[in-house]
């Protein structure tokens, strides 16, 4: 038997996720905690094989990072009603098995919930078409270095400095930059750099589908400003 705990600050998602477990012999759902805090607490004691946690406001990549770093046999299914391409594929990045929408069926959650118990991964399939759509792009180091200091407000001055190349090099890689990723400008160049910081990618980027919403941002610790080139306040 699985024992699966939840946080959620729906009662009515958490009494309906009660009565489809009570009618199964695979799972027993052994808490539903309404606080992070609460959840966090309880989770070496309970220590269950799966945990359900519900998308608000509460939930970021910090919090997604602890839960899923607690415990590596512990399976951590996201569940939602509404979130960002961004943010599940930060999520998947991270360790998350499985991305379950609220509205699905009884059947799909059954089926999540067994399949992730198995050891797969199951996300619903609209969240994969929104995942496969994204493009990836092809960096060379040097194009990724430049990103980075992009994405930390350094100007092309301190980026010549930096890396020891001319300035007119710096603007001539930003202009290959721009059309290589679609970016139109340094301010959008950031927020890809960003974006892909913090999915940990190396050798490509990930470039948001024509028409996709912003979304915040998230920034990691690391990520430090470059100091000033020599001579500049």
């Amino acid at each position: 038997m699985i024992q699966l705990a939840a946080y959620s600050i729906s009662p009515v998602a958490a009494a309906g996720l009660g009565a489809i477990l009570d009618r199964e012999q695979d799972f027993l759902l052994s808490a539903v905690f309404p606080c992070l805090d609460l959840l966090e607490a309880h989770l070496n004691d309970m220590q269950p094989g799966m945990l359900l946690v519900e998308v608000t406001p509460e939930i970021g990549l910090d919090e997604l990072r602890r839960l899923v770093a607690g415990d590596p046999a512990r399976a951590v299914i996201l569940w939602f009603d509404a979130a960002s391409s961004e943010f599940f594929s930060q999520a998947v990045s991270l360790g998350v098995k499985g991305i379950l929408c609220k509205q699905s069926s009884i059947e799909q959650h059954l089926e999540c919930f067994r399949t992730v118990a198995e050891g797969g991964m199951w996300m619903e399939s609209d969240v994969q078409g929104r995942l496969h759509s994204t493009n990836k792009v092809a960096l060379t180091r040097r194009q990724r270095e430049i990103m980075g200091l992009i994405a930390q407000g350094v100007s092309n001055r301190e980026i010549s400095a930096v890396l020891g190349i001319k300035e007119s090099t710096v603007k001539v890689y930003l202009s290959i930059l721009f059309d290589k990723v679609g970016a139109s400008d340094r301010f959008e160049l950031a927020l890809i750099a960003l974006r892909n910081i913090a999915m940990n990618q190396t050798s490509a980027v990930a470039v948001a589908t024509p028409g996709e919403r912003a979304v915040p941002i998230y920034i990691p610790e690391y990520l430090m400003r470059v100091a000033p080139a020599a001579g500049r306040a």
